[in-house]
């Protein structure tokens, strides 16, 4: 999941091009304190919906070979969709101990 998430580039419409680009996500604060709460062992309901949402998308991916992210991310929304959980920012620390 984590790799998923970090560091794996996926098939993304390029919004200036219209073109299919392969690059990583872009960052997201909501996203990384999440997962500094989940691996605190401090996660949140919604952090945990956001799992369910990526491992939602990552599914789709592999079983529809071609589509792309924004594809993969409305049929994610469809069952898990964690954006509409509300805001999440916390703030939190990552200078503490995990």
């Amino acid at each position: 999941m984590k790799k998923h998430v970090f560091d794996t580039e996926h098939p993304i419409v390029d919004y200036e091009t219209g073109g299919v680009v392969m690059r990583k996500f872009d960052a997201d604060a909501e996203i990384a304190e999440a997962w500094i709460r989940l691996r605190s062992g401090n996660g949140l309901p919604e952090d945990r919906l956001l799992l369910e949402h990526e491992l939602a998308e990552l599914t789709y991916l592999r079983e529809n070979p071609g589509c792309t992210y924004q594809e993969a991310h409305r049929v994610a929304n469809e069952t898990h969709n964690w954006q509409e959980s509300g805001p999440l920012d916390k703030r939190e620390d990552i200078e503490g101990e995990w």
